[in-house]
């Protein structure tokens, strides 16, 4: 749909991982066809994800298959409280860098889960401006199972990260039609 919106082909990286980052999915292919990030964050202090205000929002709450035929998002958000850029240092485990943001959403009765996080390796990741919030949409639906973006009627608990910083919303009722 951006592309359309856009009315250019390819990915560039104003409009993908600038402009509209964490509303529209940027594949490594985007990534590499929006060209290098340039070099604007140079000597921006290096600051761990703990420095980071992460909260979390659904849209609609509560889900319903009353409003947009069930289908409603996910909403991690990553705000930099300082009054200056900086570079967020993603922590590493075995070797690999922590996902930037990632979700995991469980079932309180069954305790089934769907879970999954953004692989963007990308410094518009992990650059903030001052007072700078990224967020990252995730669209579920409702529909009988819970498995990949569709969970059933139940009540969940939903939890979203940014690295290591993370936040929860417990007891969300999705009701049955």
């Amino acid at each position: 749909m951006l592309h359309a919106l856009i009315r250019q082909s390819g990915h560039p990286r104003s409009a993908f991982l600038e402009k509209c980052a964490g509303l529209v999915s940027c594949t490594p292919e985007c990534v590499t066809d929006a060209g290098p990030a340039g070099t604007a964050n140079i000597g921006y202090p290096t600051v761990p994800p703990d420095s980071l205000d992460v909260s979390i929002e659904i849209l609609p709450n509560p889900p319903s298959l009353n409003f947009d035929g069930g289908v409603f998002s996910f909403v991690v958000s990553a705000h930099n409280r300082a009054s200056h850029p900086v570079n967020v240092s993603l922590p590493t485990f075995a070797g690999q860098p922590a996902a930037p943001f990632s979700y995991e959403i469980r079932s309180l009765t069954s305790g089934q889960r769907v879970a999954a996080n953004l692989d963007l390796a990308d410094p518009s990741i992990t650059t903030f401006a001052a007072g700078e919030t990224k967020r990252q949409y995730f669209d579920f639906n409702i529909g009988t199972v819970v498995r990949n973006r569709t969970v059933a009627p139940a009540t969940y608990r939903f939890a979203g990260s940014y690295a290591t910083r993370s936040a929860t919303l417990t007891s969300i009722v999705i009701a049955p039609p």
